[in-house]
């Protein structure tokens, strides 16, 4: 089990612990829920930066993306793992220890993303606007299990 770090009184407060994930499933983190929806892109992207130290922050493409090719492979890894060693596909049967450390992956993937486009001098949230223009034109277009980047 995940120790918690976060105990507040007798209610965790903590997003990796077992408490947390049952007061989840019971209905009881509403209120944590609801915080974590109303972050936005923009926001998410301006506070996750103030920690970026890298050379050059700002003016150096290579380092964001090189650090998002590496998390991805990590969070890769940890997946072909849990299917090499436990055959697990399903994410019904991922763990609580396991789900909590692909979620740590998914959150740096995520920091590299929002540093790549902050590189390339653009709103994160400009970044899943496009996308979702993109993946809707080809859904319209009947193209979206087709090849290639401009279909």
């Amino acid at each position: 089990m995940v120790q918690c770090l976060g105990w507040v009184g007798r209610q965790c407060e903590h997003w990796s612990c077992e408490a947390y994930w049952r007061r989840r499933a019971e209905g009881l983190a509403a209120k944590e829920a609801e915080e974590r929806k109303a972050m936005h892109f923009d926001e998410y992207q301006q506070r996750a930066l103030k920690t970026a130290q890298y050379p050059d922050v700002y003016n150096n493409l290579v380092y964001p993306a090189m650090g998002l090719a590496g998390e991805a492979g990590e969070y890769c890894d940890k997946v072909k793992k849990m299917w090499r060693n436990k055959g697990v596909m399903d994410s019904s049967k991922v763990t609580l220890e396991e789900r909590v450390e692909m979620i740590k992956e998914l959150g740096d993937i995520l920091w590299y993303i929002a540093a790549s486009a902050k590189e390339l001098d653009v709103d994160l949230s400009t970044v899943a606007f496009e996308n979702l223009n993109k993946l809707e034109s080809r859904r319209a277009r009947g193209v979206i299990k087709s090849s290639g980047d401009n279909r």
